[in-house]
This record gives structure tokens, C-alpha cells and sequence, in this order.
């Protein structure tokens, strides 16, 4: 891997753990309906990674869950507050217990 992808992949990682510590920016996920817009508010916040980096770890992560919760991320409507927190099993943890009954 060359050093800039390295360093991509570093920031998505990055990214990915302070939407869960940073209230702010979690609060920022709530619009985003796409991982296009995913990425670019990423990018708006000062995290610089591609599409391709963030293909990767969202697949590398999706492939990882359960035939159940998968079927979850993909009913997920785009146009529920929630729809970005349920695209990453490390954002999925931070919504409460109930929040995937409904997704209107």
C-alpha cells in the first residue's frame, strides 16, 4: 500500500472515530442520504479520503455483519435521520436500542 493511500485510510479511521466521540459532528450525519455526501462532509470537517477508501472500509465492514443486520443497512431508507449511522457497524453502535423498528 503506498503511503498516501496509508495516509487516507488513516483519515477515514480518524473520521469514523470522531463522529463517535464528537456529538457535533454526529449531529452533522443526520441530512447526509448518500455515501457520496458521507465523504464530502467528511472532507467539509477537514478528513481527506476518496470513494474508493470509503468503498473499501464499508465493505470490508458490511461483510462483516450478519445476514440480518445487512438486510437492515440496505432496507434503511435514505431519507431517515438515521440512514448514515446504519452504514457502519461503529456508528450503528451509537443509536439507541428501538431506533431500527422504524425507519420513516
Amino acid at each position: 500500500m503506498d503511503r498516501e493511500l496509508l495516509m487516507n485510510s488513516e483519515e477515514l479511521t480518524r473520521f469514523v472515530d470522531e463522529v463517535v466521540r464528537s456529538h457535533e459532528l454526529a449531529t452533522g450525519l443526520k441530512p447526509l442520504e448518500s455515501h457520496k455526501e458521507i465523504i464530502a462532509y467528511a472532507r467539509s470537517k477537514g478528513f481527506v479520503f476518496n470513494q474508493n477508501e470509503w468503498n473499501a472500509y464499508f465493505e470490508r465492514d458490511f461483510s462483516q455483519l450478519s445476514d440480518s443486520i445487512q438486510q437492515k443497512v440496505l432496507a434503511a431508507q435514505t431519507s431517515h435521520w438515521s440512514w448514515a449511522f446504519r452504514q457502519l457497524s461503529a456508528w450503528r453502535a451509537m443509536l439507541m436500542e428501538g431506533a431500527d423498528t422504524s425507519y420513516s
